[in-house]
């Protein structure tokens, strides 16, 4: 058991222990030091066991709403010829393929827009 030494020093096995340090004893080497008052016994501090408790809760699944965004946005020459064909197609031009350059495309596009 452990113990602490409270008055002066205790020799134990030639090892000598000073005053407030701790030494381990066998009971028959304790007893007659604890009755005199030279070392008093240290109490083990345990931890209270805690309970714990596991509950399981179901996540109700989430289903993100759609959201529909229309971004109008001008068509320009950063446009891929694609899409500026597919946009083309949208405003009422007919085979814009066929045009031969985005910029008379994209004057197309305007004016096609402009008569809406």
């Amino acid at each position: 058991m452990k113990y602490k030494v409270v008055i002066g020093n205790v020799r134990h096995n030639e090892i000598i222990v000073e005053e407030g340090n701790f030494i381990e004893l066998k009971d028959r080497y304790a007893k007659p030091l604890l009755a005199s008052g030279v070392i008093e016994a240290v109490k083990k501090v345990t931890a209270p066991k805690a309970k714990v408790e596991v509950v399981k809760t179901k996540v109700d699944e989430v289903k993100p709403k759609e959201v529909k965004v229309e971004v109008k946005a001008e068509p320009s020459e950063d446009w891929t010829r694609s899409e500026l064909d597919a946009h083309a197609l949208s405003v009422g031009i007919e085979n814009p393929e066929k045009v031969g350059s985005k910029p008379k495309l994209l004057g197309l596009i305007s004016k096609a827009g402009e008569k809406k």
